[in-house]
């Protein structure tokens, strides 16, 4: 059953994904989108139609998937710190200040926004969860972008050379750093379910086992792996081991898996060469197989209820618009302070609102540790991918516009 499945999702991935692309759309998307076709909202009436009963993906068949989602979430976690916490600051002071405060603004008004939201719905959405923890985690949710996304769909669209990507990726970067830091708190406060004795003495352990981390990590595993560097079949197994401790420690810790990895990838960075190395190694298996495994598992546990459908078309569009106006407002703002043009700053705030699998990777932990019901889940799922699925066609329409200024302008200078 397990191989079957997995050869209908790479499937299913790369002819959405290849749709997706032709009608100007990230393959991401298509991804996402293909897992929600499979899921139970779907995939049984589809096949209903050409009069076949399947129990394919059916919640109960899904352990296996869901295993192998989680290590593709805790592989790429580890690659984004490896690949993002080099030490690449891209370049000048300037651009930093211009990052920190489109990741500050970009994540304080949907986190706002997402709070007063959660606090307003809790009663109806969630009754069984605490309101607190409720409302911080809508917050995070709608605050949080998807650096491998954002990169992803600036490839596609060949947008490299423009000046506003180097202070995009860094706010980026601090966004999912503190998305994450704010998650983590999350699901301490779930864990000791609010005791504040309970509290600070979780604290005071996490505390101490993080210190000893770094100190393993930086006085033993770094030195040990820059002595083997030409010797690759004594590192690679060597850093899966330890990414999967940090993965392992961090989730006995209440801290999530994908924390760990994250943690373990940001110190691991430092060791010249590493980053390009396991890019040689890794990429295909990864980007091939273990992520369309986990958007199509995001994909999988949505389930869109029609008996419900009014209602809950109504908290996606409210849900879709205030997610979209916070994010893009807030990065808007802070590229305005920083010294942008309205189109560049535009084009930041267009950016900075690709969601997809950053929110995907929230969400998921966010229902495994019954932070939200599935219904909620579902409605922000969808969300993630409408706000996500702008990007693209806003970025185009505003470098076009910008192109055809440039082009303008310089006839005009002919003119003359």
């Amino acid at each position: 059953m397990f191989i079957i499945q997995l050869s209908v999702i790479v499937f299913a991935c790369y002819v959405v994904g290849k749709l997706m692309e032709q009608i100007g759309q990230a393959q991401v998307i298509g991804h996402i989108a293909a897992g929600v076709l499979l899921g139970p909202t779907f995939f049984p009436g589809i096949m209903s139609l050409f009069s076949f009963q399947t129990s394919l993906f059916s919640q109960e068949s899904l352990t296996t998937i869901d295993k192998l989602a989680n290590l593709g979430m805790i592989l790429l976690m580890f690659d984004i710190g490896l690949s993002h916490f080099h030490g690449n600051n891209h370049g000048r002071r300037k651009q930093t200040i211009a990052a920190l405060k489109i990741a500050v603004l970009g994540m304080l008004l949907p986190f706002i926004g997402g709070v007063l939201a959660g606090n307003s719905v809790h009663a109806e959405l969630a009754p069984q969860t605490d309101r607190l923890l409720f409302n911080i985690f809508m917050g995070t949710a709608l605050a949080v972008s998807a650096l491998p996304v954002i990169v992803r769909i600036i490839e596609d669209l060949k947008m490299l050379h423009l000046a506003i990507i180097p202070p995009v990726i860094t706010a980026a970067i601090l966004t999912d750093v503190t998305g994450w830091g704010i998650l983590a708190l999350d699901s301490v406060f779930a864990a000791v379910e609010g005791k504040s004795d309970s509290l600070w003495s979780y604290l005071s352990v996490v505390t101490v086992t993080l210190v000893l981390y770094w100190l393993v990590t930086c006085k033993v595993v770094v030195p040990l792996l820059i002595r083997y560097a030409h010797k690759p079949e004594m590192r690679f197994p060597a850093i899966i081991f330890w990414i999967l401790i940090s993965a392992w420690g961090a989730d006995y810790l209440h801290l999530h898996s994908g924390f760990g990895a994250l943690l373990a990838g940001s110190m691991l960075a430092r060791i010249p060469g590493l980053a390009k190395q396991w890019h040689a190694s890794m990429n295909g298996f990864m980007h091939y197989l273990l992520l369309p495994v986990l958007f199509v598992s995001a994909g999988l546990k949505t389930h869109f209820d029609f008996s419900m459908a009014t209602q809950d078309i109504a908290w996606i569009i409210g849900f879709t618009l205030l997610a979209f106006i916070t994010k893009f407002s807030g990065a808007l703002l802070g590229a305005r302070i920083s010294g942008y043009s309205l189109r560049e700053a535009s084009m930041i705030g267009a950016l900075m609102n690709t969601r997809g699998l950053m929110e995907l990777v929230v969400l998921s932990i966010g229902l495994e540790l019954n932070l939200i019901s599935q219904r909620v889940y579902s409605i922000m799922v969808i969300v993630a991918l409408v706000v996500t699925a702008t990007t693209p066609p806003i970025l185009r329409w505003l470098n076009k516009e910008s192109s055809s200024a440039v082009v303008n302008k310089t006839l005009e200078n002919i003119k003359g």
